[in-house]
């Protein structure tokens, strides 16, 4: 197949008026992770409203805000802010907007923080799945932090 010049000009303006009209895409950017463990985890826990591990009861999908899913949880251990056996945070999709992926009768290690009125979370905080080798040295020096 001979590709001739006016084909190559076509194809040319269409990319560029493509490029062009295209909306900025804001991706998900976690800076600022603390390199040294126990340090990261302190920070983290003193920025915090909330830091807790808890099951995921329900995941709700709702339409509105700057949020899209509803994620309500029993909890199990708090190091601070969850008082009630049971929480309601708040979490993007995923993707740019930095949802967190949460899954119904897993446990996670949840660091939340206020954001208007909801309790949320986001990949860029230190939530992670609970019972993992990442969870437990976490909640270790949580223990110890708590002393």
């Amino acid at each position: 197949m001979k590709l001739n010049l006016m084909s190559i000009s076509i194809f040319t303006l269409a990319l560029t008026i493509f490029s062009l009209s295209a909306e900025q895409v804001l991706a998900c950017d976690c800076r600022g992770q603390n390199p040294d463990l126990a340090e990261g985890i302190r920070k983290a826990k003193e920025k915090s409203t909330a830091v807790f591990v808890g099951e995921v009861v329900s995941i709700k999908i709702v339409r509105g805000g700057d949020y899209s899913r509803e994620v309500r949880l029993k909890v199990s251990k708090s190091w601070k802010g969850a008082a009630s056996s049971q929480i309601t945070i708040m979490t993007g999709g995923g993707g740019g907007d930095c949802g967190y992926f949460f899954e119904v009768g897993k446990s996670y290690l949840i660091y939340a923080y206020d954001d208007r009125e909801n309790l949320t979370t986001n990949i860029c905080t230190r939530t992670t799945p609970a019972g993992t080798e990442k969870s437990d040295k976490e909640i270790k020096i949580l223990n110890k932090l708590r002393k």
